[in-house]
């Protein structure tokens, strides 16, 4: 991943080397450049809360559970 140091208007003209002044430069911030895609959506607080304490309890997390229950309504269950 290429990385360069975003330059600021800093005393000295050096560029900064903060880690959120960091730029990726050849993936723009998908990370490994992998297959995946950021999907958002809102859900009522409760069943929010409902889906943390059930991925507790399997010992697995939000995400896993959502991702299962969108392959089990699409059929594509493992």
């Amino acid at each position: 991943m290429a990385i360069k140091p975003v330059k600021t208007r800093r005393p000295g003209g050096k560029p900064t080397d903060r880690l959120m002044d960091m730029q990726d430069t050849r993936h723009k911030g998908d990370g490994r450049g992998g297959d995946k895609v950021m999907m958002t959506f809102m859900i009522p607080a409760d069943l929010r809360q409902e889906l943390r304490e059930r991925a507790d309890e399997l010992g697995t997390s939000s995400a896993r559970l959502i991702l299962d229950g969108i392959r089990m309504r699409l059929g594509q269950d493992d």
